[in-house]
């Protein structure tokens, strides 16, 4: 009895599998424009595998999908999504070393027809992009009530030579340290990149906060700071970064974080106010930052199944659990196959400001999101050649929005509805411009304890410019999933 104890104990690696397969009949199957559109069956193959281990030590996720999509025409498709994660505490708590792996599917352009991952029909505009990083950090305490911490990321971009666009290697490290303290705060970035359109960059930071407490709900931090970097592409350039911010938590269910600094492009900014109810959680987020890091898979995944995972905090205790649930519960509203995907590639640095509003709903028998964004990214001057969408316009904004509403008819079977678009336009509306709508309606019902059916029909709508033709397209679809 005590070694089957110790067993059940003992941290176990679970492997679960899975397989979809989708019949789709389309009327326009490789999104075409009107008088090159032909009809014709598409076959999805989808065998996943995902992973996950939680132990005293090392911590494991990993979720890959292989999508092989066989077309009556001919010119079969594949491709790979992967989103993997592991942390492993090399020293009692103190030295850890994570590492990412990260595979999608994303748009070259950022005026061609946008990616949607799962979905069927060619895309020239779509490429396979692989992210990679290692971060080693080290962690410890600051008294009885501060903490420090010290973290070096190492990270490779790589995207192949496809669909006639040129290969993209970008390799970036970057330190981070930071020391907090109830009453003060400092820290410190430096990150240097390079790719073959930039060469090598740099950008260096340093802040230091002072945070006083008029009252118990309410902090105020007046900032301190200073950055040099040369993204510009003016040579290297150093600005102090003064600055102020505000943290208010009038109660456990809502909280707001602002803080305001002058940089090098104006003003920076990062802003969230976030407020949760019994069966909905709501965010407001604005920033305003440069960067260099490519903005991939720009559909805020990442934000929703923080809020889904907000709503589960008194029904699921562990964190990891509760993040695997939410997920789950996100995918059941139709995961990243009913978003169209703004993200677009991008070697050069860039300023840019971002305004979303996001909801998600949990209900006993409805679960749903909302999801609005604003995105404005302007070129920086470094790297001014590089192949990419700010040749066609030097600011690129774009405007999207996500929503998607789950019913559950019986314990078995529900229905969703789903919606999503986005809208880019170049600088003062003159230059090139696209639009993307995409509606789903599909009917799930529960066969078995691992198997499921569902039945359903899709629309596409893209307006393009003279980057892309327009097409539209209607669809039927059925498939078939078996979880192990």
């Amino acid at each position: 009895m005590a070694q089957a104890q110790v067993e059940a104990a003992a941290p176990a690696w679970r492997f679960t599998p899975s397989f979809t397969l989708t019949e789709s009949w389309s009327d326009n199957l490789h999104l075409l424009s009107e008088p090159f559109a032909r009809p014709g069956w598409a076959t999805l193959l989808v065998p996943a595998l995902q992973l996950r281990h939680t132990g005293p030590r090392l911590d494991v996720f990993a979720d890959y999908r292989y999508q092989r999509t066989l077309y009556t025409s001919g010119d079969d498709e594949s491709q790979n999504y992967l989103r993997a994660r592991a942390t492993y505490d090399v020293a009692n708590n103190r030295l850890f070393v994570e590492a990412n792996a990260n595979i999608t599917q994303e748009n070259r352009s950022a005026f061609g027809p946008g990616v949607v991952p799962g979905a069927p029909g060619s895309n020239p505009n779509r490429v396979e992009a692989r992210l990679f990083s290692v971060s080693p950090f080290v962690r410890g305490d600051v008294g009885d009530s501060g903490f420090w911490q010290a973290r070096f990321n190492q990270s490779d971009l790589r995207t192949p030579h496809e669909n006639g666009f040129g290969a993209t290697r970008q390799k970036t490290s970057e330190a981070l340290a930071s020391v907090r303290s109830v009453r003060w705060a400092l820290d410190a970035s430096d990150l240097r990149t390079r790719t073959d359109a930039t060469g090598s960059l740099t950008d260096q930071r340093v802040r230091a906060d002072l945070i006083l407490a008029p009252t118990s709900q309410a902090h105020v931090l007046l900032v301190a700071g200073y950055e040099r970097t040369d993204f510009t592409g003016d040579g290297r350039r150093s600005d102090a970064t003064p600055g102020a911010g505000l943290e208010w938590s009038p109660g456990p269910r809502t909280q707001l974080s602002a803080i305001a600094q002058r940089r090098f492009f104006g003003t920076g900014h990062v802003a969230d106010l976030s407020h949760r109810t019994h069966f909905t959680a709501w965010r407001l987020s604005s920033r305003r930052d440069s960067s260099i890091l490519t903005n991939l898979l720009a559909s805020n995944a990442g934000g929703l199944e923080s809020l889904m995972s907000s709503l589960l905090v008194s029904s699921i205790a562990d964190p990891a659990a509760r993040l695997a649930s939410a997920r789950q519960r996100l995918w059941e509203l139709g995961g990243a196959a009913t978003i169209v995907n703004s993200g677009f590639l991008t070697e050069r640095p860039f300023v840019y400001r971002s305004l979303e509003a996001s909801m998600v709903l949990l209900a006993p028998r409805d679960s749903g999101l909302l999801e609005l964004r604003e995105r404005t990214e302007t070129a920086l001057g470094a790297g001014a050649s590089a192949p990419d969408s700010f040749i066609l316009s030097d600011e690129i904004r774009q405007r999207g929005y996500s929503a998607a509403w789950t019913h559950r008819l019986t314990p078995l079977t529900s229905f969703t509805l789903a919606a999503s678009g986005v809208h880019t336009s170049g600088a003062g509306g003159s230059g090139p411009t696209s639009r993307e709508d995409l509606a789903t309606f599909y009917v799930t019902s529960r066969l078995g304890p691992h198997t499921s059916a569902s039945f359903g029909v899709r629309r596409v709508d893209f307006a393009g410019s003279t980057q892309a033709a327009s097409y539209r397209e209607n669809a039927v679809f059925t498939s078939l999933s078996v979880r192990l």
